[in-house]
């Protein structure tokens, strides 16, 4: 007769668990899954993308679904060149310190003339006019008053000109002395949800930290999502001060609000946003896809992704009352430009440099670790090339045809836009094997940290 085992045996050898199942009974502690991984990853990235952007005010007529939409293709290209989200925050940091120092030298002169104003203008109030915050109503200069209606034209406020200040600061209006709690309240994001996406971000960055002392592994994945998250730190130390989730701007000069044509037909002085002819021939119903396509965030983006481009080179037309996606003001000369270009450059190597720590990492296949190399290199090697143009070639004469640095500049094209598709290619590359890593990983992947061999203690 065949021996059976013991009831004792078989419970001793079910008790077992495989490290490779994180899921057994027992183990919960000391070993996570890959689907908590990609949570973890999602959501930082999450809050290092959607939670962190502080978009300008949106049009007055934008209905709630392309506000979304805007958003997302401006998410989307953060995932795509968080660069240019760090470039676009840098100058609007540096655009707003300016404006600040500016106009609180001459708070003084409009106080003296009884002018209604905040009593300091702040880097909030910079920053809110950057945005488009502020709609001026002005009459026309050759206007006449018919049928008991005078003809006003509405103009978000220009940083770049001092006459928009003026009549700022000389408008009888009560939302023109807003201060910056009353601008920070107007948002509907607080210093709270902040917090959350801030301390969600670093409390990832910490647990990557942990896995290093310890000597565990990190995955692709969670390589890429710290890159991100360090560069989220940046733009969240930058943009701290600058209201979030303002949909409305203020009104200086309601009293000529009412005489204003709200269908903006009969009153030509009034134009809200408008289109170019070129763009109102386009009226068959077959190219309306066209409009949405070229006017989403991300083809608004595209074009400053050369190194050629100047970030946010649109600037406010006459009749505009909101500003362009990716204003910073400043659009004609930026005393600030090297300083911008090396620290977007220097953000990039630091971002392109975290992804390089995978370079001798465990792959699925010989082919996938080949590719994350080389797309590495790709990104790592764009902003140097940013650099040397910058710094080499840009400060010769460009305007004089006859010169030979102006063919150079002609040519320079050509590689700059193969650069940046180049770069894009890579960096979706990047993701994409980083996300099919995860299929099959290293054991140690699935270990957890113990915090007890990091947080110091007496026992």
């Amino acid at each position: 007769m065949p021996a059976v085992p013991s009831l004792e045996i078989l419970a001793n050898i079910s008790s077992v668990a495989s490290p490779l199942e994180p899921g057994c009974p027992g183990n919960g502690d000391k070993f996570r899954t890959i689907h908590q991984i990609v949570i973890s990853c999602a959501a930082t990235v999450w809050a290092c993308t959607w939670m962190t952007l502080h978009l300008n005010i949106p049009p007055a007529h934008e209905s709630a679904l392309w506000r979304i939409l805007r958003r997302l293709g401006i998410t989307i290209v953060f995932i795509m060149a968080p660069e240019l989200v760090v470039a676009w925050a840098v100058r609007q940091w540096l655009v707003a310190r300016r404006v600040t120092k500016k106009w609180q030298e001459h708070r003084l002169y409009y106080s003296s003339n009884g002018a209604k104003y905040a009593d300091t203008w702040t880097n909030v109030h910079s920053f809110f006019a950057l945005m488009g915050g502020y709609v001026i109503y002005r009459p026309e200069e050759d206007s006449s008053v018919k049928e008991g209606e005078l003809v006003v034209t509405a103009t978000v406020l220009d940083v770049d000109k001092e006459e928009d200040f003026e009549d700022l600061f000389n408008c009888e209006d009560s939302c023109a002395a807003f201060s910056a709690q009353e601008i920070t309240d107007k948002g509907k994001r607080d210093w709270v949800s902040k917090g959350l996406a801030l301390l969600q971000t670093l409390n990832f960055i910490a647990n990557c930290f942990a896995r290093v002392r310890q000597h565990l592994p990190l995955t692709q994945a969670e390589l890429g999502t710290c890159a991100f998250a360090i560069l989220n730190i940046v733009i969240y130390f930058l943009w701290w001060v600058k209201p979030q989730g303002i949909n409305e701007y203020l009104h200086v000069g309601r009293k000529l609000r009412w005489e204003v044509k709200e269908d903006g037909k009969s009153r030509p002085g009034v134009q809200v946003n408008p289109r170019p002819p070129w763009w109102r021939r386009l009226s068959w119903p077959g190219l309306n896809i066209l409009k949405v396509i070229i006017s989403l965030p991300v083809f608004s983006a595209l074009d400053m992704l050369s190194p050629v481009t100047p970030i946010a080179r649109k600037g406010i037309q006459k009749s505009d009352t909101h500003v362009p996606t990716f204003f910073t003001g400043e659009t004609g000369s930026f005393p600030d430009a090297p300083t911008l270009t090396l620290f977007t450059c220097a953000c990039a190597l630091i971002s392109g440099g975290v992804n390089a720590i995978a370079w001798n990492f465990i792959f699925p296949t010989n082919t996938e670790r080949d590719v994350w190399r080389y797309c590495t290199l790709v990104i790592l090697s764009i902003p140097p090339a940013e650099i040397i143009w910058w710094f080499w070639i840009r400060p010769h004469d460009f305007f004089e045809f006859k010169s030979f640095w102006a063919y150079l500049r002609m040519i320079w094209h050509i590689p700059a836009a193969i650069g940046s598709a180049a770069y894009i290619i890579a960096r979706l590359i990047l993701i994409s094997l980083s996300v099919t890593a995860l299929r099959d990983p290293p054991s140690e992947i699935l270990t957890t940290t113990s915090w007890t061999a990091i947080i110091p203690h007496i026992i």
